[in-house]
C-alpha cells in the first residue's frame, strides 16, 4: 500500500514566514554585502529555528525557506534590472499598519541586491504558483494579468478572474 502525499497545511506556512524573515533581517544587519550563499545558509538557520520551536517540520520550514529566497532574490533582480527603488517593487503604497514587516522585507532584499550571479539565473520565466506562500508585493497573474496585491505573507490563491495558478511579479 503506498502511502499518498498529504498537502502541507499552508496557513501555517504563511504565519512562518515573518519569523524567518525577522531572524534573517537581524544577521543581515551586521553586514555589508551578502552572497547568495550566505542568504541560503541564514534562510536554513532561520528554518532550523522556527522548526526547533515546534512551529513546523524540517521539510515545512525548508518550504517556506525556499519561498523567502525566491521572494529576496526577485526583489534584488528588480532592482539590478531596473535601477527602481525597491519599495517599487511591491507595487502598492505602504500603510502604517504594515510598515514594519514591509520595511524589514526590504531591508533584506536590499542586502542581497549586489549578488547578480544567481539573480540573472532567475529572471524571466513565473515562479509563483498559486498553493505556494509569497510575501509583501503584487503578483501578476501569468494567463490574464489580474493584479493580486500581498500586504502580508500569505498563501497565493488561484486567479480570481481566470483561476489559472501561475504568476510573476508585476514589472
Amino acid at each position: 500500500m503506498t502511502q499518498s502525499k498529504r498537502p502541507l497545511p499552508s496557513e501555517p506556512l504563511a504565519k512562518a514566514y515573518e519569523p524567518m524573515l525577522r531572524r534573517v533581517v537581524e544577521h543581515l544587519r551586521n553586514t555589508e554585502r551578502v552572497t547568495a550563499t550566505q542568504l541560503q545558509k541564514l534562510i536554513r538557520e532561520a528554518g532550523a529555528q522556527v522548526a526547533e520551536l515546534g512551529d513546523l517540520t524540517t521539510e515545512e520550514a525548508a518550504l517556506v525557506g525556499d519561498y523567502l529566497k525566491r521572494d529576496l532574490l526577485d526583489a534584488a533582480h528588480y532592482v539590478a534590472s531596473t535601477g527602481s527603488a525597491l519599495k517599487d517593487w511591491l507595487g502598492f503604497e505602504v500603510t502604517l499598519v504594515e510598515r514594519e514587516l514591509i520595511d524589514l522585507f526590504l531591508q533584506a532584499a536590499d542586502k542581497t541586491a549586489g549578488e547578480q550571479i544567481q539573480i540573472k539565473q532567475m529572471a524571466n520565466a513565473p515562479r509563483y504558483h498559486a498553493g505556494e506562500v509569497a510575501g509583501p508585493g503584487t503578483l501578476t497573474c501569468a494567463a490574464c494579468d489580474k493584479k493580486l496585491h500581498f500586504h502580508h505573507p500569505a498563501v497565493i490563491p488561484p486567479c480570481p478572474r481566470c483561476h489559472a495558478k501561475r504568476f510573476r511579479r508585476r514589472y
